[in-house]
């Protein structure tokens, strides 16, 4: 009797937090309108930032090597 009240008040909360969830959190054409961006999809200027570094967004670097020989993959 307990494993049952337990399953059924476990159903009851994921039926209630599905319906108020008010539909899905991503709604495809966001990205190409820009909406809900952090910052603009157009990469930022390289100019003044260190050799071993890429500039992601005014604030976020992202450092970066290479060794041995070949064709340099990500």
């Amino acid at each position: 009797m307990k494993r049952v009240i337990m399953i059924s008040v476990f159903c009851i909360l994921i039926i209630g937090f599905l319906f108020s969830t008010n539909g899905p959190l991503y709604k495809p054409g966001k990205l190409k309108t820009g909406e809900g961006l952090r910052s603009p999809l157009a990469p930022p200027s390289q100019e003044g930032v260190k050799s071993n570094y890429w500039k992601v967004a005014e604030d976020i670097l992202i450092y970066h090597f290479s060794s041995g020989e070949g064709t340099p993959i990500l």
